[in-house]
């Protein structure tokens, strides 16, 4: 079974890359045309809401034990997979 500590910093590492990821995609939003930058900014903003949202499930994570921490665990895992999902869908727009 995966202890607490290697899971959160999994979860922390894999946050922290897709924060540093979604900085170049709002760079390269920038650098596209007005079509292209409306698209990204749509997808960079739902990106952004759903990591705010796992950072909390992370914070309560952190704090959390025995039954509460399974809780939190599963919640977590599925909050970032939609995140994944989210990501694959802003880092490849369509054309």
């Amino acid at each position: 079974m995966e202890s607490k500590e290697a899971f959160l910093g999994q979860l922390k590492e894999a946050l922290d890359e897709l924060q540093a990821e979604m900085e170049k995609l709002e760079v390269k939003a920038r650098e596209e045309g007005a079509h292209m930058k409306q698209k990204y900014k749509k997808e960079i903003d739902a990106l952004q809401l759903q990591i705010k949202e796992a950072r909390k499930k992370f914070g309560a994570l952190k704090t959390s034990s025995g039954p509460a921490w399974k809780e939190f665990k599963a919640g977590a895992k599925k909050a970032f997979e939609e995140i994944k999902k989210s990501w694959k869908s802003a880092s490849h727009p369509e054309r």
